[in-house]
């Protein structure tokens, strides 16, 4: 993690920035400026997926509505609520293009509302997220200006569950600030990112892909890797985000485009109880990225083998292999020789966990890591 000078300074960076102005959403947001609706580019999609979030819904819908791009539409699926989400989606009419569905989670959600859109472009946005005004004309411009380009992601800036300002070192999750602040070093405004060469050596990744609502797409990207498979329950940005920095070159943008609400029932990221959890969704997402791409064997071997040390510093040994995803991965992927070359690996990463509940530190890894 940076020094506490650096994280300081980039602390208060990102503090007067989402000071300078409001959104509807509340305090913590501000605006961009935007020119005036462009009517020549191509079509975006804000893709918005919804459970039971209905406190924080319209402020999602409102943002992606609110962009001065066009042509735009936003399509949002609601992923079997049964709080007062759908009551508020009828509010909105024909503004947008609701896909409702039973419960089968983020997984399904994700490609119901994919099949229903249109867009060339494909912004997600979570909905207890905000964009920022002006997302959709810099995502559009950032994929014109990089035909190679297959995808856009952005950093994040967050918000409490009222609105105000958060502030990274207030965050809960030790690995994904360290991550935030490398990321925001490291990339500056712009970087054009290829790596699919490290994906295809098993190496250490530099970069550390931002959460669900900082992720775009060219729609010939999400073709090849969706439909995702709608078993690994939760782990639904980590497959896409991942496939498409190991297939596609892309663009990192430094702006804050979104807003990511933290609160006490976020799916996946920023949670203090995410240890087992996050193992889990790698270990899932590695053995379907295996499952699909045999080129990315020897990255997500590595992949597993760290989550599986981190399941095994958390539960146990004999819990962490009794689990059906261990179970699954290694008797498909890793044959004896196989598993004791990665040995060292889990046990650095049990360690460490280890040591990490002992601290009550939880030192969890960022993805990317390996």
């Amino acid at each position: 993690m940076p020094s506490s000078k650096c994280g300081n300074d980039t602390v208060a960076r990102a503090a007067a920035a989402v000071g300078e102005a409001e959104h509807r959403a509340g305090p913590g947001t501000r605006a961009i400026s935007a020119a005036s609706p462009k009517a020549s580019g191509p079509l975006i999609t804000i893709l918005i997926c919804n459970y039971n979030y209905e406190r924080y819904l319209a402020a999602a819908i409102d943002s992606a509505l609110g962009q001065a791009y066009r042509p735009l539409e936003v399509v949002v699926v609601d992923d079997g609520s049964t709080d007062g989400s759908r009551a508020i989606l009828a509010r909105y009419g024909d503004r947008i293009r609701t896909i409702l569905k039973s419960n089968g989670g983020q997984p399904s959600a994700l490609n119901a509302g994919f099949r229903a859109s249109r867009g060339e472009i494909v912004c997600l946005l979570d909905s207890d997220d905000v964009m920022r005004s002006g997302k959709a004309e810099r995502v559009a411009a950032a994929f014109a200006e990089n035909p190679d380009a297959r995808w856009v992601y952005h950093n994040l800036d967050y918000i409490a569950d009222d609105g105000q300002a958060l502030p990274p070192t207030a965050l809960p999750d030790h690995a994904d600030v360290a991550a935030l602040f490398d990321r925001r070093a490291r990339y500056g405004a712009l970087a054009r990112l290829d790596l699919r060469g490290d994906f295809a050596a098993g190496r250490k990744l530099p970069y550390s892909c931002p959460a669900f609502s900082g992720l775009s797409f060219r729609r010939s990207a999400l073709d090849a890797i969706l439909p995702m498979p709608e078993d690994i329950a939760r782990a639904s940005d980590e497959y896409p985000k991942l496939a498409a920095v190991a297939l596609f070159p892309g663009v990192h943008l430094g702006e804050a485009l979104a807003l990511q609400r933290v609160h006490g029932r976020n799916a996946a990221t920023f949670r203090a109880d995410a240890r087992i959890d996050t193992a889990l969704r790698y270990i899932n997402t590695a053995y379907h990225l295996r499952r699909r791409y045999a080129a990315l064997g020897r990255s997500m071997d590595k992949w597993f083998a760290s989550s599986l040390g981190q399941l095994v510093g958390a539960v146990g040994p004999r819990a962490a292999l009794r689990r059906h995803e261990t179970r699954r991965y290694m008797g498909e992927y890793l044959d004896g020789i196989a598993l004791a070359r990665q040995m060292p690996r889990i046990g650095f990463h049990a360690a460490r966990m280890w040591l990490g509940r002992c601290g009550d530190r939880a030192p969890r890894r960022s993805a990317g890591e390996v």
